[in-house]
């Protein structure tokens, strides 16, 4: 449930930078032509922020489905080990 939550912020997050991106863009035909560069340096800065922050969200969403399953994997290890009996001799 954890994951799915974050994967909801991941779209979001792609849906929000493609929004600025495309603002910035549609700046870009309705300008003055002198202010071309900032324009330019502006989407370039919206991109890789974008962009690094799509990262970081995967690399979080990667690190917590690991986690949750290892603590899967603990636990069936743990009830197997208590559910197992030991007969001593014959």
């Amino acid at each position: 449930m954890n994951i799915m939550k974050k994967l909801n912020k991941v779209i979001g997050l792609l849906i929000f930078w493609c929004v600025v991106d495309l603002a910035v863009t549609i700046s870009w035909f309705v300008v003055d032509k002198n202010l071309y560069p900032i324009i330019a340096f502006s989407m370039i800065l919206c991109f890789f922020i974008g962009f690094s922050s799509l990262l970081f969200e995967v690399i979080r969403i990667k690190k917590a489905f690991v986690n949750e399953r290892t603590k899967e994997v603990s636990s069936n290890i743990t009830h197997e080990i208590q559910n197992y009996d030991v007969k001593v001799g014959p």
